[in-house]
Order: structure tokens, then C-alpha cells, then sequence
């Protein structure tokens, strides 16, 4: 079982984990992908199954609740949990 740990920062809770429904590793990106002329290959962009569930600080559970699916061609670890990509996050959320 992967680690249930949320990750606390002053703007909310974050938890990473693998998802077995996560749009990667897919068969159409087993060769990689060519974007603008730019190869992006498979093992370093398309194999990661991690799963980032972001709830802000101050969300309340109602009736109904928006969430938002958010794709990033990045390295989760050395991305996500920067404040400037929470900050980022929570403004497309707004």
C-alpha cells in the first residue's frame, strides 16, 4: 500500500500517490511524443502513475463540489509542494 501521508503547507493539503486510473504510463506515449519539434520520451515524461489530490485551506464539503483535473508535463516531487506552484494552483482554482 502506497503512503497515506498528506503533506501539510500553509495553503492546504496535498497527498501523492499512484493511481492505477492516472492518464499515464499509456500505450500511445510508449515510444514518447513529439511536441513542436521537441521529443519528450516515455521514461522520463509518460511513465508516472502519480496522482496529486490538492484540497485548499478553507475548503468546506456541501451539496456539490468543483475539482479541478490538472495535467503537468513536470516532476511532481520537485514541483508540486514549491509554494509558487500551490499559489499557481489554487489561482486557476479561484
Amino acid at each position: 500500500m502506497p503512503d497515506e501521508t498528506w503533506l501539510r503547507s500553509p495553503d492546504g493539503l496535498t497527498l501523492l500517490r499512484p493511481f492505477a486510473s492516472s492518464p499515464y504510463p499509456h500505450p500511445s506515449r510508449a515510444q514518447g511524443h513529439t511536441y513542436q519539434g521537441k521529443l519528450f520520451d516515455a521514461i522520463t515524461h509518460y511513465s508516472d502513475s502519480t496522482v496529486g489530490l490538492v484540497i485548499p485551506v478553507g475548503f468546506r464539503p456541501s451539496q456539490s463540489t468543483d475539482f479541478i483535473i490538472h495535467t503537468l508535463d513536470l516532476l511532481h516531487d520537485e514541483v508540486l509542494m514549491k509554494r509558487s506552484y500551490f499559489e499557481l494552483f489554487l489561482r486557476t482554482a479561484q
